[in-house]
């Protein structure tokens, strides 16, 4: 989208950065503030209809699933589970909320709902301060669907 992650994680060396957005326009100007993105008009619901699964190290949403969520859990529940299609086995998905691990439950479960429908266990951890909340979720091992949640508190 508008943000500038993309470009930081540029400048902080990753070297394959794919960005993608629902709006045209914004992957336009997402072009023109950093070109060596692979920019990418799509729907975060539909992430394994783009790429093959176990295509990422790593997926990041910076407000996605908190936006889908204030309209319609089910999307959100999507969102998390077509991400979790496209993690490697020991990727994370990392999602940056203004959810509080320890005070929206119905957030966590609409998460959790769409990572149980990949076939693996997740361990969970959140990392939370006086700003967003950091979730990052580890894919783990196939044919077990547990998950370890662990809540890091920081002053």
């Amino acid at each position: 989208g508008t943000s500038t992650l993309a470009q930081t994680l540029c400048d902080e060396g990753w070297s394959d950065v794919t960005a993608l957005d629902f709006s045209e326009v914004a992957v336009k100007r997402g072009l023109e503030m950093e070109p060596s993105v692979n920019w990418m008009v799509g729907d975060a619901r539909r992430l394994d209809e783009n790429f093959e699964g176990a295509a990422f190290g790593a997926v990041v949403d910076k407000g996605t699933v908190d936006a889908l969520i204030s309209g319609d859990a089910a999307a959100a529940t999507e969102a998390c589970a077509a991400a979790g299609r496209v993690l490697k086995r020991g990727g994370r998905f990392v999602v940056v909320s203004h959810r509080r691990p320890d005070g929206d439950d119905a957030w966590l479960e609409a998460v959790l709902a769409g990572l149980a429908e990949v076939d693996a266990a997740w361990r969970v951890d959140a990392h939370a301060s006086a700003g967003p909340a950091v979730y990052v979720f580890t894919k783990r091992r196939s044919a077990c669907r547990d998950v370890e949640l662990v809540v890091h508190e920081y002053g």
